[in-house]
């Protein structure tokens, strides 16, 4: 009886095994790439009303898209569901003259986030959407005349997006493309929502 169980319980994992390798499912997808942070910065950060609109669209003309880098790695439970840890960094530096005073700033947003990504395979093209939701980290600095200040704090983020991944090699994809709404969201004082938008693409390492 035992000597039959055991057979049985490996012609089982002999069977899981082999349509997993049919399926070219793989148990983890790491992902690396370039990244672009397009920042909407909302009218009542400035007082609200028309004025504040004006000071929105001046910041987000000075500040324009903040670039870096992004990284993931998802875990598949099966052919289509998959848990993603998502990170990313994005960078702006400002040097300008304004008015005669010289200004110089710097700022950074780092993300944490966590979430399920379901993914439709097919024999080279997978779409594929996620829900990720964690914190980011804003940094800050500046100076005006050589009077500099800094400024930090955490806030809650997330990532509502997806994208499309082309495969070049049974271990390596293309990330063509990935859209994501990337909202943050001030966790000190007062609270203010940035509504961005975050481009990704890059290489998918398949195990």
């Amino acid at each position: 009886m035992m000597r039959n169980f055991v057979r049985l319980f490996s012609m089982l994992v002999c069977f899981s095994l082999s349509a997993w390798t049919q399926d070219e499912v793989p148990r983890v997808e790491v992902f690396g790439g370039y990244s672009i942070l397009h920042p909407n910065i909302p009218a009542d950060i400035g007082g609200g009303g028309a004025e504040g609109e004006a000071a929105a669209e001046i910041g987000e003309f000075a500040l324009g898209n903040l670039l870096g880098w992004g990284a993931s790695v998802t875990v598949n439970v099966n052919r289509v569901l998959g848990i993603t840890a998502d990170f990313s960094g994005h960078y702006k530096d400002l040097d300008v003259s304004f008015e005669g005073d010289r200004v110089d700033a710097n700022a950074d947003l780092h993300t944490f986030l966590f979430g399920p990504k379901i993914t439709i395979r097919n024999e080279r093209v997978s779409p594929f959407v996620h829900a990720l939701f964690g914190f980011g980290r804003v940094g800050a600095s500046g100076s005006v005349n050589g009077d500099s200040s800094e400024f930090e704090e955490t806030g809650f983020a997330a990532s509502v997006g997806g994208g499309v991944d082309v495969l070049a090699h049974s271990n390596v994809a293309v990330r063509a493309i990935e859209f994501d709404y990337f909202p943050y969201r001030t966790g000190n004082g007062d609270t203010f929502t940035f509504n961005n938008v975050r481009l990704c693409s890059g290489v998918v390492f398949r195990f």
